[in-house]
Formats: structure tokens, C-alpha cells, sequence
């Protein structure tokens, strides 16, 4: 197991600056259209109204959720047309004062992974998927990624859908499969996601139980990328944890270590917006990196959190980025964290737990500290890793 903290390399290029003490109007529009145009493809265009709820289905939270309602929604356009896509909404029985805040993100397969239960049918995987996880594309096979017991436990909600109900994980599916739209193809998938995302949120924010001032976005891996992405647009979330996101996620195009743009784009094209090729050996001349897009989060409290063992995400670079994108929120960075440990400064934070490419109950409570927390916390707080 590693006990030591990944040290970071020196960068292949300069890395452009950041003013100190948030940025403009101008300087996010700026930042947006640099990555869609260099990376994402454009956000799809948000709908003329917001999305709602089209039915609630209550189910009998059962041994597993515990003390908490669990629903199944189906949320879509106001209008009624186009498609629908469903919702697992678990929230805590008793709340206590006032509506609950709110965990929303994505998961990789069918919902009934998330929690076993017989309300959820069984989700076909699409035609060209990535190949299927045994012990974990089988009903509540990623219930410890999720944890959703250790969440309702700290009084919040969740809210969970499927990514590929946006837009399917799956080069072969085309550019417009998909609840989300996608007008000229120019929009890759982190995009789409990133879209349903909001998309979720406009439902979400419709129900009295839900804080809509305290919705907090959770994305792993690829849907770590798509949750900075939609932070970038949607001023109404509340605050982000990227977890293990990686190469065109937290971490620098510009540090040299873990995955590369030109491997995740020859393997993952259909991410990104489709010239992304032609640029991908090129990156460290770019006119931005990924600490622009972390400072898009500012000033809502922002965490990355990775395994030690996780060299493929770049522990290093992401904490890297974080350090370059603290202008934006007028601070000074917090320290690299040791295994074991999260490190803070005021809203901004990063975790470091031990083992690889994973989430799990450890990680959950680390994360609801950070967020249950006041922004005014001391750095190097220590989280227990197990």
C-alpha cells in the first residue's frame, strides 16, 4: 500500500495565470469558450423551460436504505414530448428543520445497481459499452461505490441517474442518442452529461424536501470531468466534488504524468468534441488547462479527492491544478495532502485516501465532512481513511 503522497513533476510548458481574487464575466465566457471549443464540443442549449417531474414512484426504502424514503422519478421537458429519463431520489424519513441538501450525480450502469431493489428494472447496456464490470453491473453491485446509507446517515439526499440516459457511453451510438440534444454533432459526451446534469437540477429544485441552495454534484472518473463541466455553466449548484477525475478533468494537460490526452482521446473520442484529434499532441500550448476549469467552481466550495495508488488520474496534477485555480477564489492554496488526510482552504479542498481507482464508505464521510462544514475550516484537517 502507498503511504506516501505522489510528488509532483515539473511541467512541459508554462502554465497560464489566473487573476487573483475571482474572475470576471468576460473571463469565464472566455474560459468556456476556449474548452468547449478546444475539448467539450458546446453545452446543448438549455430547453425554453425547465424540465419536471412527469411521475413519482414510491418504493419501500427496505434493510439496505434504512431509515429514509426512496423514489423512482421520471423527469422530462414541461411540454410532455421527448424523452424521459428516470431518477433515484433517496432522502432522509426524518430531516429535521427545513429542506435537506442534496448529493446529485451520475452512475455508470442501470440504476438498480445503485441500491437492490425489485422496483428497478433491469437496464440493458448499450451496443458497443464499455464491457461490462460483473461484480459491479449486476442489481446493487456499486452500492459501496455509492454508499447511499453512509449519505442519507449525514442528512442528506441523493439523487442518481444514468449517464448513458443523456447520452450513451458508446462511440458507435452516434452523436445524438440520447435524452440530450446535440445540434450540428459538435458536442461530445462529457458535454451531454454534463447537460443532463442541469437537467436533473431543474427537477430537483421543484420539491419542498430539497434545498436548492445546497445541490452538490458527485461525479467519479469520466462523470468527474462532466460534474466540473456543468459547474462551469450552472451557477445554481452548490458545490462539486470531482473524485479521481483525471486527464481532462482536475488534472494539468501540462504535468507529465498519468493519462495523456492523446491516449484518453484515441480511446474515449466520443467524449470530446470531434476535432479534439487534431490537437491532442498539442496540449501544452494551449491557451488553457484544467485549473481554468477548476476556477470556474469559484467561489463554491470545490473538492478533488483521489486514491494514492490512482496513478493513472494523477493524484499530483490535480492538486496542482488546485493550487493554480485558488486566485479565483482569492486564496492561497491548501498543502498537498499526505495519505489519509484532507487538505483545505476555506471552500477549496483535496483529499488523498489510500488504495486506486475506487469509492466507498471512507471516501463518503470525508466528502460530507467537507461539504457539512463551514468554508472557514483550518487547513490539513485530518479524515479517518477507513
Amino acid at each position: 500500500m502507498t503511504t506516501a503522497p505522489p510528488s509532483p513533476l515539473p511541467l512541459s510548458s508554462p502554465l497560464p495565470s489566473l487573476p487573483r481574487g475571482g474572475l470576471a464575466a468576460a473571463d469565464r465566457a472566455a474560459i468556456r469558450d476556449c474548452l468547449a471549443t478546444r475539448v467539450y464540443g458546446p453545452m446543448p442549449p438549455a430547453p425554453p423551460r425547465p424540465w419536471c417531474i412527469r411521475s413519482v414512484q414510491a418504493l419501500d426504502p427496505g434493510p439496505l436504505i434504512g431509515a429514509a424514503a426512496l423514489e423512482r422519478w421520471c423527469i422530462g421537458a414541461a411540454d410532455g414530448a421527448g424523452p424521459a429519463v428516470s431518477i433515484l431520489l433517496a432522502v432522509p424519513a426524518d430531516p429535521g428543520e427545513g429542506p435537506v441538501p442534496l448529493v446529485v450525480g451520475l452512475c455508470r450502469a442501470g440504476l438498480e445497481t445503485v441500491v437492490r431493489h425489485p422496483g428497478w428494472p433491469r437496464s440493458a447496456l448499450p451496443v458497443g459499452a464499455p464491457a461490462p464490470c460483473p461484480d459491479r453491473d449486476r442489481p446493487g453491485g456499486d452500492a459501496v461505490h455509492w454508499s447511499v446509507p453512509t449519505i442519507l446517515s449525514a442528512g442528506v439526499g441523493v439523487a442518481i441517474a444514468q449517464g448513458d440516459a443523456f447520452a450513451p457511453d458508446d462511440p458507435a451510438a452516434g452523436p445524438t442518442a440520447g435524452a440530450a440534444p446535440n445540434p450540428g454533432g459538435l458536442s461530445g459526451a462529457l458535454s451531454r452529461w454534463a447537460w443532463g446534469l442541469s437537467r436533473m437540477i431543474d427537477a430537483l429544485r421543484s420539491d419542498p424536501r430539497i434545498d436548492g441552495d445546497r445541490l452538490w454534484l458527485y461525479g467519479h472518473s469520466r462523470r468527474g470531468k462532466a460534474a466540473l463541466w456543468a459547474a462551469a455553466h450552472d451557477p445554481r449548484i452548490g458545490a462539486v466534488v470531482a473524485h479521481q477525475s483525471g486527464c481532462l478533468g482536475a488534472a494539468l494537460s501540462r504535468h507529465p504524468a498519468g493519462e495523456t490526452v492523446r491516449q484518453i482521446v484515441d480511446r474515449f473520442p466520443h467524449w470530446f468534441c470531434p476535432d479534439l484529434a487534431t490537437r491532442a499532441d498539442t496540449a501544452d500550448g494551449w491557451p488553457c488547462d484544467q485549473h481554468h476549469l477548476l476556477a470556474l467552481c469559484a467561489p463554491r466550495p470545490l473538492l478533488i479527492s483521489n486514491g494514492a495508488e490512482d496513478a493513472w488520474a494523477d493524484p499530483a496534477g490535480q492538486v496542482l491544478a488546485l493550487a493554480a485555480a485558488a486566485p479565483a477564489w482569492g486564496l492561497s492554496p491548501p498543502s498537498p495532502p499526505s495519505v489519509g488526510q484532507l487538505s483545505r482552504a476555506g471552500p477549496i479542498g483535496a483529499l488523498l485516501l489510500p488504495g486506486g481507482h475506487r469509492c466507498g464508505p471512507d471516501y463518503w464521510r470525508a466528502f460530507m465532512a467537507f461539504l457539512h462544514r463551514p468554508a472557514g475550516c483550518p487547513i490539513g484537517e485530518a479524515v479517518p481513511a477507513r
